[in-house]
């Protein structure tokens, strides 16, 4: 079995750290042996060394409810193992955490490829003009028994100086060959994460606004306390949500955006801020 891999990041604006990778199969291997697989990314604020996960299935079969973690090492997972159920049968788990938004998932199958592309977006603070922040994209393998572990990956940093806005992508991909019934079938993953600037919300206004725009109702809520679901006027047309952000500077603006009531279901989003300068995003549904 040959291997044919390319590791490559793309950064726009500020730099990348670059981080020499680990080999992660044996060259040597034969033909009816089988490699290790690239199956996501696991992003850290600080640079890891080769690490196996420990998981915890807890009598589940959905790698959606397994707890699978790296040591005490604190980190985003953001990869779909592949697993074989009692029946033989194999399917595409997804370990998503909280912070990672505006997820994608593509199978691409040719008669001699299959490719499994994921992609998403974290959303962070910039860092303080004397402190840059850096997170790095760990590629994570998957062993034929089942085994989960990463090696270390690129970094990107943000300093004060990075405006909202600016969105810097790291991009792992990975291929093996493996022969199946004589045939030679390459079997890969793509892994796009993408880090993107947003200044620190620190107020939401939702302005309930007729068809003559004139305000019917107005409400503030905290980042992060919006309601699950939201209640309409029956007057309204559409609404007008304003998020108050700080800059590094202290200095606020606001951002809006407008929901048209008769473009069918609407869900308003909104983020809030977590810990290390990631943020989350809530969605409320209007009714």
């Amino acid at each position: 079995m040959k291997r044919v891999r390319i590791i490559s990041g793309i950064c726009i604006f500020v730099f990348v750290v670059s981080i020499c990778g680990c080999s992660l199969a044996d060259p040597d291997a034969g033909t009816d042996a089988a490699e290790d697989q690239l199956i996501g990314a696991f992003i850290t604020s600080e640079y890891q060394q080769k690490l196996y996960a420990t998981i915890e299935k807890n009598d589940s079969e959905d790698p959606a409810d397994w707890d699978i973690t790296f040591g005490n090492v604190e980190g985003i997972n953001f990869f779909a193992p592949v697993w074989t159920d009692q029946d033989g049968e194999s399917y595409v788990g997804s370990v998503c955490g909280e912070e990672v938004c505006d997820v994608n998932t593509e199978i691409n199958v040719s008669d001699t490829e299959e490719m499994h592309c994921i992609s998403g977006t974290i959303y962070m603070i910039p860092g303080q003009m004397d402190q840059d922040i850096a997170y790095y994209t760990n590629p994570v393998y998957q062993t034929p028994e089942g085994d989960i572990y990463l090696t270390s990956g690129q970094g990107i940093s943000t300093s004060g100086n990075s405006s909202e806005g600016v969105i810097m992508t790291n991009t792992i991909e990975d291929k093996v060959e493996v022969t199946e019934n004589g045939t030679v079938k390459a079997r890969g993953c793509k892994v796009a994460v993408s880090m993107a600037v947003m200044y620190e919300p620190v107020k939401i206004t939702v302005c309930q606004m007729n068809a003559d725009h004139q305000v019917l109702e107005t409400e503030v809520y905290q980042p992060g306390m919006m309601p699950e679901t939201f209640a309409m006027n029956k007057n309204a047309a559409y609404m007008m949500v304003e998020t108050e952000k700080k800059d590094l500077e202290g200095k606020t603006f606001t951002a809006r955006e407008i929901y048209d009531l008769n473009e069918g279901e609407v869900s308003i989003e909104t983020f809030y801020v977590l810990e290390d300068g990631i943020l989350s995003r809530q969605e409320t549904m209007v009714q």
